[in-house]
């Protein structure tokens, strides 16, 4: 079952990790986790300070995600995971539970936050999570690919085995990863939105427009490369770029890429002359 292809489709998901995923086996991974995907829409309109998901089972008990969308007293996405029949738990009772949280990143799944930890829970200590998982300001950044059309996804991966590094940032990133290439081309629903299509080719008019020199940073290197992506992906009017037109895409990325690598060169030896000689 590949939740990944479903990932721009469904509301909320549960699957148990086998090894039947190809990451999952060579981890090690064979029925000790429980994954969901939740699917956040109108994340902007969201008006309550708590939004709850759906309950699922693990080890005999509910459980369930808790959101704050603007934050716990800071202006960054908090997330946590509740314990939801804490009140019927007998006195003394506790789990250690290992946990994952995610943000994706609809761009680039490897830019996803993720968060990890192994904690107990007891019938008086039945919630837990992370109050400060992604600032708020670059959540909402259209560019930076955490929130589109108005959609956040999240993920959690919940086991009561505390094995360490059962869960960790590479099964979560990774975690059908062959599949999820070999279906990259197919998955052009996350970036038919036109209004995508404008903020993209205004990502590269203004790319064309500076030095290349500016481009040599992660941040916009990264920025460049989703614009790429989704011009080569959009859908415009059922009709899909050609292959030529895809190809002279990757050729002008690619061309970016040796510009940006020639002028940092000649910065750094720029840079060095002047020290030599001053």
């Amino acid at each position: 079952m590949d939740v990944n292809r479903l990932i721009t489709k469904v509301t909320w998901r549960v699957e148990i990790l086998s090894a039947v995923h190809s990451l999952s086996k060579s981890l090690g991974v064979n029925g000790q986790i429980t994954k969901v995907t939740w699917r956040v829409e109108n994340f902007s309109s969201i008006k309550d300070p708590k939004l709850y998901s759906e309950n699922f089972s693990v080890c005999g008990h509910k459980w369930r995600l808790v959101i704050l969308p603007k934050g716990n007293d800071v202006d960054r996405l908090s997330i946590y995971l509740d314990v939801v029949d804490s009140a019927t738990l007998p006195s003394g009772w506790s789990t250690y539970v290992q946990i994952g949280l995610a943000v994706i990143n609809r761009f680039d799944r490897e830019l996803s936050i993720t968060k990890v930890s192994t904690v107990e829970f007891t019938a008086n200590d039945s919630s837990w999570g992370f109050p400060s998982l992604l600032a708020l300001s670059e959540l909402r950044d259209p560019k930076r690919g955490y929130l589109v059309n108005d959609v956040c996804l999240l993920e959690a991966y919940v086991s009561t085995d505390t094995t360490k590094g059962l869960i960790s940032h590479e099964l979560m990133i990774k975690t059908d990863s062959d599949r999820q290439k070999t279906d990259e081309a197919d998955s052009s629903t996350q970036f038919r939105g036109e209004c995508e299509a404008k903020e993209a080719l205004t990502t590269l008019e203004e790319a064309l427009d500076m030095t290349p020199v500016h481009f040599y940073g992660s941040r916009e290197f990264s920025s460049l490369k989703q614009a790429f992506k989704i011009l080569a992906c959009f859908d415009c009017s059922s009709t899909a770029l050609t292959i030529e037109q895809k190809n002279e895409l990757l050729g002008m990325e690619q061309s970016l890429k040796e510009l940006v690598s020639q002028a940092a060169k000649a910065s750094r030896t720029r840079i060095t002359f002047l020290q030599r000689n001053l």
